[in-house]
């Protein structure tokens, strides 16, 4: 009869340990799901001075999964060093909409500071993890949507007898953000621009992932041009005479039987005099 080796085994198990992988490090910071170059991340957010500061030094290892996001309060010029961090990373630079601007490899324990972009986000992977993606200068990340500029207010605007709940931009950071890097638009929202004073304008849908009616008003609410923009284009409308600019869905102002000369009724919180 054949001895059997499995008690002695599990024996020298209880007495001494088998190997098992070590667990995973928790996360030291809030976290978000990132899709960077078609392939899924957990990042970890460091928003706070001393989230910044502290980054991923003093860790063993980032797990092939994860990833930091830097998120500073505003563009500037930004730099990074990988002092104290003793595995090395690619640190990719993006701009407040997530457009790559730099990209540098960062070896492990690295004093001194890397070149410096004019960036609001760094996103750190593992080495070579960018160059495994093909991420290059230009290219657009979609960033989780906690990072970016606050919720803006929402008013409600009554248009043909439909109530849509319509965001307002009003300050510069805002506008120039419009809807970029969503991936869609309810069929009741829409975003509506508000300037100063009366002025030309012109618009594009850079970034912005659908297609919009772009809806131009003067300070009265009249209608002084109705434009399509596809997803994605760079190409920008005629300029109107405008102090109130509506985006909604595309094919929403045909569906609303909109034309250049109805004045639409604007909220009350979004009038200026």
């Amino acid at each position: 009869m054949k001895k059997s080796f499995l008690m002695p085994l599990l024996t020298l198990c209880g007495l001494v340990g088998c190997a098992q992988p070590p667990p995973e490090p928790k996360p030291l910071f809030p976290t978000a799901q990132m899709t960077v170059g078609g392939q899924d991340f957990t990042v970890e957010e460091a928003t706070t001075d001393t989230e910044i500061e502290i980054g991923l030094t003093g860790r063993d290892t980032l797990p092939a999964d994860r990833a930091l996001l830097i998120a500073y309060h505003s563009p500037n010029e930004h730099a990074v060093s990988g002092n104290g961090v003793p595995f090395p990373i690619e640190a990719v630079f993006l701009d407040h909409f997530g457009k790559i601007v730099g990209i540098v490899a960062v070896p492990a324990e690295k004093d001194g500071d890397s070149q410096e972009f004019d960036s609001q986000f760094i996103l750190e992977l593992n080495q070579p993890v960018a160059s495994k993606l093909a991420l290059k200068v230009g290219d657009q990340l979609q960033l989780p949507s906690n990072v970016l500029l606050p919720p803006l207010p929402t008013t409600t605007m009554k248009i043909s007898g439909r109530t849509f709940t319509v965001e307002i931009a009003t300050t510069e950071a805002e506008q120039e953000l419009g809807l970029m890097c969503r991936p869609s638009l309810p069929p009741d929202r829409g975003m509506i621009f508000i300037f100063p004073t009366e002025s030309p304008a012109a618009f594009w849908n850079h970034d912005v992932n659908f297609p919009l009616d772009v809806i131009f008003m003067d300070h009265g609410g009249q209608i002084e041009g109705i434009r399509h923009m596809d997803a994605h284009s760079d190409v920008n409308t005629p300029q109107f005479n405008t102090q109130y600019v509506l985006e909604l869905n595309a094919g929403m102002a045909k569906e609303l039987h909109l034309h250049v000369g109805d004045v639409l009724r604007l909220p009350d919180d979004v009038l200026r005099p």
